[in-house]
Formats: structure tokens, sequence, C-alpha cells
């Protein structure tokens, strides 16, 4: 008998008689607000433009999106009217944004509040954020915070007075998310739940802009609810900051989900087909930027060459086809783990070992030397390490014209330099590099003479000394992994010979100027960002 209620109200809907909120009001604007059956014991409610579903069962109902605070206390209201004695039991979120979660917490007396796991925190990281993207527009002077006339343009309606907590008349992010409650039960990957004879699904779609994105199936009923995944045949107005790859896969996972129509958070009624054409556009866009990119084309010339005439009678075309090119464009970065070498002349500062000893003299050090080394990049952003080949230099001191003390030293200089590189998706690319520089010394003193003429070793030893590297690399590539080096490098290290016997014979710095080749390892061009939690 639980059920002829559930008829009767399903009948009064389909006569248009649950509409007693056409004129409810806010910020002074008249907002049409309807129920609707949409199949079985699931009903559609229509918010100005914006639309949610809920599901009745003798159980009580179960609601997604409770939207505003106005229009849940109405939907509160028409709950007790239609469906008398059945309280909300199950709040479902499709994600965190304020439109679409702000009335959850007139329900959490009788409800679970349920979302994916992620909701909490990216609630967080929106209250702490900006504006939501919903208020944006009526922020006039671009300030982040809403002022009175902007409050007044902002359709919160009742809502807008009890939000502002610190009663200054503006709204802040804080204040706005701050009515938002925390979900009491999360899921994963997938949830299931049932109420009064009735499973409804939950399923895991993050996207670029909510990694909390939720689509809800109801089996029963094979219709499936999605706030904001996607529209028919119409082109994205922005694709967010993240991989383009993570919503391919979210909408892979909704094209195989049990549903014959799916309900969009505007009132669209969609097949899965439409799912499967826009997975489609979005890997067509794809690879037609990753390949422009690969060849180094720019973001115009790309905008020019990717044409995805297939979509053009798509809406929002025009405007979307290159926003999404530029979206996709700025979020690819070359990988490329690369090796090098090359030959180079050492021009080093003067050794400070002979003071002003005019019996002491320096041969060296050696001018021809080499450079060997690694880097890993990402984008124009790099890491690696450089071996530069030892010097090494001698120092006499003589006395009558014979050789009383000779001291030899080598050094060798490894780099660990970060790089930043200007141009680098043209041909020739500039690689400005700094980092810390270690130098090890090996010095080897010979004393002579004795009575008998026989010379002897009186100490060897090794020495470590901190420094740094800063310079440029000019690199032309010849193609797609290998190219030519002109590195310039200064490398600042050693020890002075005022550190005492035995030290110093070699200049602290060294200028490296170079040519080479290099080769890539690996190389392949990767979206920025994770693909997705999963």
């Amino acid at each position: 008998m639980k059920a002829l209620p559930t008829v009767i109200a399903a009948c009064l809907v389909a006569l248009g008689l649950s509409t007693p909120a056409n004129g409810a009001q806010q910020g002074g604007a008249a907002i049409a607000r309807t129920i609707t059956n949409v199949r079985g014991d699931l009903f559609q409610v229509q918010d100005g433009e914006r639309v949610t579903v809920f599901l009745v069962t003798p159980d009580g109902i179960v609601l997604v999106d409770p939207l505003s605070g106005d229009t849940a206390a109405w939907l509160r209201d028409e709950f007790a009217r239609q469906f008398p004695g059945r309280d909300v039991r199950y709040v479902l979120h499709t994600h965190h944004r304020l439109q679409r979660a702000d009335g959850a917490s007139l329900f959490r007396a009788t409800a679970v509040n349920l979302g994916q796991a992620r909701f909490n925190d990216e609630r967080e990281k929106a209250a702490a954020r900006s504006l939501p993207v919903s208020l944006l527009g009526v922020d006039s002077n671009h300030d982040g915070v809403l002022q009175p006339d902007e409050i007044a343009s902002a359709r919160l309606g009742r809502d807008a007075d009890s939000k502002d907590l610190n009663r200054d008349d503006s709204l802040t992010p804080q204040e706005l998310y701050a009515s938002v409650p925390t979900v009491t039960r999360t899921f994963e990957e997938r949830e299931t739940i049932t109420l009064g004879g009735h499973t409804v699904q939950l399923w895991w779609t993050p996207m670029s802009y909510a990694a909390d994105m939720t689509v809800i199936v109801f089996p029963t009923e094979r219709v499936a609810f999605s706030a904001d995944l996607l529209a028919a045949r119409t082109l994205p107005e922005q694709l967010g900051p993240q991989n383009i790859a993570r919503t391919i896969a979210s909408l892979r996972v909704v094209e195989g989900l049990s549903f014959d129509t799916m309900v969009t958070g505007e009132g669209e009624r969609l097949a899965k087909s439409d799912v499967s054409m826009l997975r489609k556009y979005l890997e067509d866009l794809e690879a037609g930027v990753r390949q422009g990119f690969s060849e180094g084309r720019s973001l115009s010339d790309v905008q020019t060459s990717v044409t995805l005439e297939e979509y053009r009678q798509w809406r929002q075309f025009d405007i979307g086809k290159s926003t999404n090119i530029g979206e996709v464009y700025n979020n690819l970065r070359w990988r490329d783990l690369r090796v090098f070498g090359a030959g180079a002349f050492n021009a080093s500062s003067a050794s400070t070992w002979c003071g002003d000893s005019w019996e002491c003299g320096v041969e060296g050090p050696s001018k021809v030397g080499g450079l060997v080394g690694f880097r890993w990049s990402i984008g124009n952003v790099g890491a690696g390490i450089q071996i530069h080949s030892p010097r090494s230099a001698v120092a006499r001191f003589t006395v009558n014209g014979r050789d009383m003390s000779i001291d030899e030293e080598k050094d060798l200089a490894i780099t660990i330099p970060a790089s930043y590189s200007v141009n680098v998706a043209a041909r020739t690319s500039l690689l400005i590099e700094g980092g810390p520089a270690v130098v090890v010394v090996e010095h080897t003193n010979q004393e002579c003479c004795g009575d008998d003429d026989v010379s002897f070793w009186r100490y060897s030893q090794t020495s470590v000394a901190l420094g740094w590297s800063v310079g440029v690399v000019v690199e032309q590539r010849l193609s797609g992994r290998i190219g030519i080096v002109v590195p310039v490098h200064l490398i600042s290290g050693g020890i002075d010979g005022a550190g005492g016997p035995g030290v110093g014979v070699l200049g602290k710095q060294r200028l490296v100027v170079g040519a080479g080749l290099s080769v890539a390892l690996a190389r392949s061009v990767r979206p920025w960002g994770r693909v997705t939690d999963r």
C-alpha cells in the first residue's frame, strides 16, 4: 500500500499540479521550479537553469544534489506535501561545487550525506581558492569577494543573509562554502545503496575541474544522472587545467554503465551514443594537437591545422575549437632523457700557488678537454649531471737552475645543474643552467734533492671542494633525437694556494666553451599532471 501515494503523486506531477513555486523569488527575479516524472519512481527537479533528480521509495527519498539552500527548503516542503511520511534518507553528491551541494544541510537530521572520497578535500580547496565559477560573472570588480550590489545580482535569495557570517555585508569564498556540509560517508571507485527495494549506483568519473565528479545510475529506471560531465553535440567551454586523458577515461567508464537515458545538470536528455561521440571528439582533439606539438608547431599553427571538420555542426564550435586546442596544447610537455658529449676549451684563472716568489713557476693548466653528461627534462625545466675532464698543472720551485720542489695537481669537476629552456618547441633552444659543483683535487709533491741527488715523494693527498656552476647551452636539433650542442660554462671550485702547502696549484675558476652532440635516449610528448587518480 506504500506505493499508492507515489503513484498518485506521479499522476499529479504529470498533470502539472506540482509547480507552486513558479513565482519564487531569488535576488528579485522569479525562478521557475517544477517537478516532473522521468520514469517510474524517478523525478526531475527544474530550478531555473539547473536540474537535479530524486527517487521515491516506500522507505524514503534518495535526493541527488539538493542545489541551493532556497531550493532545498522548497523541496523539503514539496516532499512533505506530495510524499507525506517519507523523509529524505540519502543525499547523493555528484561533486562539491556550491551551486549543487549548498542545500544538503537541510536534510542532515534524516539523511546520510554521501559523496566521493575526495569531496571534503575538494570543498576545502574551493573555499580557499576563489569564488564558485557560477558567481564569477557577478564579481564585477574582480576582487574575489561579493559586495552588496554583486550579491543582489547573484540570485542567492534568502541564502545571502545566512551566509554573511561576520555581518559585513559582503561574502567571501569561505563564507559561501561554510554552508556546504562535509560528507559523512564516502566511496572510492563505486558505491551501491539500497532503499525500499530500489538500488542506486554511484560511479567515480573524475574530471579536470572536479576530482570528485560522480555519475549516478538508477538501474531499475535505466537512467543515469550527470551534473556537469557533458552536453550533447556541444564543444566543451573548458577542459580544465589537467590532463585530457582523465576526462576520456571517465567517459569510457560512463559508456560501460547500464542506462538508456542520461539526464544532465542542465536538463538535457542524452543517449549513450552522445557520450561516445564526446569521447571520440576529445580523442581526435588530443591526437591532432599532440601531432602538431610533436612536430614543433606553434599554438597558432596547430589551431589552424587541426580542423576537426567532423564536429563543425556542434554548438560552440567556432569558439570552443580554438579554446580546447589551446588547453590541450598548453598542457603538453616534452619528456626527454638526453646524453651529450663535447670537446671543450678551458680558460682557467691564475694560480695562487707561487704567490710573489720569483723562484716559483706554474706550467699549465691544460686548455683542451671535454665534458659528458645527461639531462632529464620535462617541458622547459630539467636537471642533470655533467662531468668535466680533468685539468692538470705543475708548479716548480727552482734554485740555481735546479728543481727543488715539484707539485703536480689535477682536478675533476662534477656539476649538477638545473636548467630552463627557452623556445623549447623550436629546433633551436637556449638552455640556461646553474647549480652546485663538486671539485675533486689530487695533489702530489716531489722534493729534490739530497746530497746524493736522489728524489723522493714527500706526500700525496686528495681534497674535495664545493663550488658552483652557471652557463648556457645552445642546442640545434638535427632530428627528434640528435642535436648539436654548444655549451658555455663558468665553474668555480677548488682550493686556494693560501690553504697551505700541497693545495692550490690550479686556479679556482674555469671557463669552458665546447661543441658536441646530444642524443635522446627517451623522448615523448606527455600531458602535464596525472592522467587519472585511479
